[in-house]
């Protein structure tokens, strides 16, 4: 039985060297391969010597479009990068970039290591959409994507109760990586369904999350592996609230700024009578006010199970303040991303990016328990939790510097093994996204802007998977 050899050099996120071995086991789960080399329909382009976007930390990436064999020139080429949200462990993604492709059908990118997706629109609409892993710091990444006719993801939107059709109701399709997930990437088709609440939506033929929002009703999402027609999405009723945010004195609170958690509307503003109203599934919810001069107020709403209809009454008010210092080994942190959160729900009440002197304050808090978290360029971030209020002394926030990982995949030989699949991941609870990269002919992997804990690293090369 072959075996092959992994080398772990490690930095600032373990310190230490680690030596994997692989083997021919095909119970081990198989390593997703989202670079392009290794994506259906993607391969890797022959590197130029010039135009490539790379430096220790920052790999570039060069996209080539075709379509029928040929160069696709003046296509859009969108980027968006991914990371976990400070609040939750949702994905969010975040536009890093938007180029034409010129006559050779390419577009260049400075690119942070990490995930992407690249969203592809030629002159006559075809689109094409893939994820890609930049995880060489050493080399910039070369994808080749080929544009294709699209297929039709078409069903029907109905009452989970009933099962009638639901008219007008809203569709949102985002492309989906991972097969285990349902998770919200980016928004790249649309639709609204018709009188019967039938739908059909024109997308590039993969997997995908297909959301129908109406309503009176909660959002639902089903994933549509491939082209059909036959998809249903069956929304369920929930709690139709409406509210008023007043002051002290019972003057209504107009532009004010609605949290909520959990909701089918994350955020709202109030009109300018104060009012607002949103669908709130059947169980206990909490709604935070931030006024337009900054005083807050926080109510805990229980929703019984059958419950149609709630009405709220929030009072915005003065309340405690909460002050604090975001550094590093190197001191003050300067446009650190400082999040405030209730607990125990941990709904964001106040947020700040922290001038030079790295201090915040956040005034006007209602009584409660609180948490703070704080996060400054990848793999940098620190929270503070328990801070009960009025009475909180003012908190510190450390930031750790980010982690590296390097390392060569060999053969039983010693020789270096290339096109392996290397994965690294965070343990349970620490909100990471998934890494892969790729061994070139050296059987080199280079991960960086890693957030410092003990990770999880395996290779696999064909049908031989290493243990973890």
């Amino acid at each position: 039985m072959s075996r092959v050899l992994i080398a772990l050099i490690v930095g600032a996120a373990i310190g230490a060297v680690v030596f994997l071995f692989l083997r021919n086991d095909p119970t081990q789960p198989t390593a997703p391969s989202p670079s392009a080399a290794s994506n259906p329909g993607v391969t890797a382009a022959a590197p130029p010597s010039s135009r490539a976007f790379v430096s220790p930390t920052h790999p570039g990436l060069v996209v080539t479009i075709t379509r029928g064999g040929a160069k696709e020139a003046q296509a859009r080429v969108q980027l968006s990068r991914s990371s976990r949200s400070l609040l939750t462990s949702d994905l969010a993604w975040e536009p890093a970039g938007s180029e034409t492709t010129d006559a050779e059908g390419r577009a260049d990118f400075p690119a942070l290591s990490g995930r992407y997706f690249v969203v592809v629109t030629a002159r006559d609409g075809s689109r094409a959409v893939e994820a890609v892993d930049v995880s060489r710091a050493d080399a910039p990444t070369y994808v080749l994507i080929a544009l294709k006719a699209p297929a039709l993801f078409g069903g029907q939107v109905i009452d989970a109760s009933s099962r009638r059709p639901i008219a007008g109701a809203l569709l949102r399709a985002d492309p989906q990586a991972e097969q285990k997930d349902l998770e919200v990437t980016l928004e790249v088709g649309s639709g609204v369904t018709d009188s019967l609440g039938r739908f059909g939506l024109e997308l590039p033929e993969q997997r995908w999350r297909i959301e129908a929002h109406a309503p009176g009703y909660l959002s639902n999402a089903e994933a549509a592996e491939q082209p059909t027609k036959d998809l249903v999405i069956a929304l369920t009723k929930g709690v139709e609230v409406s509210g008023l945010v007043v002051d002290a004195a019972g003057q209504p609170s107009s532009g004010a700024t609605l949290r909520i958690a959990p909701g089918d509307t994350t955020a709202l503003t109030t009109d300018p009578a104060g009012k607002f109203a949103f669908t709130a599934p059947h169980e206990p919810i909490s709604l935070h006010a931030l006024a337009a001069d900054g005083r807050q107020g926080l109510v805990r709403l229980a929703l019984a199970e059958k419950q149609e209809t709630a009405q709220v009454r929030i009072v915005v008010g003065e309340g405690a303040e909460l002050t604090g210092l975001v550094r590093d080994a190197q001191g003050p942190v300067q446009h650190a991303d400082v999040r405030v959160l209730a607990e125990p729900e941990s709904l964001e009440v106040a947020a700040f990016d922290t001038p030079l002197d790295g201090r915040f304050t956040a005034k006007g808090l209602p009584p409660g328990r609180y948490s703070v978290r704080a996060q400054h360029g990848l793999g940098r971030r620190a929270t503070v939790v328990g801070l009960e209020l009025p009475g909180a002394a003012p908190v510190e926030l450390v930031l750790s510097g980010s982690g590296r990982v390097t390392g060569v995949v060999t053969g039983a030989e010693g020789q270096p093994a290339e096109a392996a699949n290397v994965t690294i991941e965070w343990p349970r609870g620490i909100n990471e996204v998934r890494r892969t990269a790729r061994t070139g002919a050296d059987g080199r992997f280079d991960f960086d802007d890693l957030l410092p804990a003990e990770v999880t690293v395996q290779a696999q090369l064909d049908d031989q998977v290493s243990e973890e």
